[in-house]
C-alpha cells in the first residue's frame, strides 16, 4: 500500500509532520480497587446466572463470561473444575463467597505453576 503525501500548505511549505499517533491502550479500565480481580471474576459470573438471558447455556455463558474478566486483566486459567462443576446461585450469598473463593484458589494454583 502506498502512504498517503500530504498536500503543501497555502504558503507553499512543507506541510509539518502529523504528530505520532498514540498507542492504543488495550487494558480494561480501572476497575474499583476495593475488589480483586477474583472478586470482579465471580460477581460477573453471577450476575449472567441471576439476569439469566438464555433459555439454555446460562452456565456456560458466565463461566466464558468469568474467563473473558480474567483474559482482560492477562489472566488465563490452567483449570476450571473447581468453578465449572459446582453449581452457584446468584441469590445466594454464601455460594457467592465460595464462588470467590474458588476463583482465588485457581488464581493462587496458577501463580505456583507459573513460577
Amino acid at each position: 500500500m502506498k502512504p498517503i503525501r500530504a498536500a503543501r500548505s497555502a504558503t507553499g511549505s512543507a506541510p509539518t509532520p502529523a504528530p505520532a499517533s498514540t498507542p492504543v491502550s488495550h487494558k480494561p479500565p480501572t476497575a474499583d480497587s476495593r475488589q480483586s480481580l477474583a472478586a470482579r471474576a465471580a460477581r460477573t459470573y453471577l450476575d449472567v446466572c441471576f439476569f439469566h438471558p438464555f433459555d439454555d447455556g446460562n452456565a456456560r455463558a458466565a463461566l466464558l463470561a468469568l474467563l473473558f474478566v480474567l483474559a482482560r486483566a492477562g489472566v488465563t486459567l490452567d483449570s476450571v473444575v473447581l468453578i465449572g462443576r459446582v453449581g452457584h446461585r446468584a441469590d445466594d450469598q454464601q455460594d457467592a463467597l465460595g464462588l470467590c473463593r474458588s476463583v482465588e484458589l485457581q488464581l493462587r494454583q496458577n501463580r505456583t505453576t507459573a513460577r
